[in-house]
Order: structure tokens, then C-alpha cells, then sequence
């Protein structure tokens, strides 16, 4: 176990536009702070052209990435919800939508408010 203070939970479909206009901030903040991303798609159309943007994105190992067939949102954030508990005991969970990205000092805003 790689046990970690705050964990982000990023359950995406589709909309590759809007992911990479999100996606990267989320990475940038969560390795500022020694957090921990998990990542989940289950695209049906553009699958290719998304898994391939996400596995780019993470050559460096920067998050870990679920690719799966269509699951509805619920059951990808339960799926997700139950693997970063195993793998990171957190302390804090996060769970987003894949339109939201996060601004530089928001997670340790969150820890204080939480």
C-alpha cells in the first residue's frame, strides 16, 4: 500500500476536448502535493484517440489509470472509490467531474476545510 493524505478520484467519458483542458491541472496539483489520481475511462466513441491521450499522459506513472467498456458513472466512481482505498488508505477523498480541474493550493485548501 502506498498510503497518502488526499486522493482524487477522476471518472471520465468521452469529451477528450474538455479533458485535456482539465485533466493536466489535476495532475499538477495532486503531485505538488504528494497526493495520489485515479483516472477511470470508459469512452465508447473516440476510444482510441482518449485512451491513447491518457496513456501519453501518463508515461510518467503520474496517476493510476483504469481503462474499461461502458460503465455508468456510478459504478466507474465505486469502482475507483474501492481500488484507492485499497491501494491508498487516504485520508481524504475527492471525487470530480472530468469538466473540473483544479487551481494551484486547492487541495491543501480542501484538507484545512475538510
Amino acid at each position: 500500500m502506498d498510503k497518502t493524505e488526499f486522493l482524487t478520484i477522476y471518472p471520465t467519458f468521452e469529451s477528450l476536448d474538455v479533458v485535456k483542458q482539465t485533466l493536466p491541472s489535476v495532475i499538477a496539483e495532486n503531485k505538488r502535493n504528494d497526493a495520489r489520481l485515479i483516472v477511470n475511462d470508459s469512452s465508447e466513441r473516440g476510444r482510441d484517440d482518449k485512451w491513447q491521450y491518457l496513456m501519453d499522459l501518463n508515461r510518467e506513472n503520474d496517476f493510476f489509470l483504469l481503462l474499461s467498456t461502458n460503465l455508468s458513472m456510478a459504478h466507474a466512481r465505486n469502482m475507483c472509490l474501492q481500488v484507492g482505498q485499497e491501494l491508498y488508505a487516504p485520508d481524504y477523498i475527492c471525487m470530480i467531474e472530468d469538466d473540473h480541474g483544479f487551481n494551484r493550493g486547492l487541495i491543501p485548501e480542501l484538507v484545512t476545510a475538510m
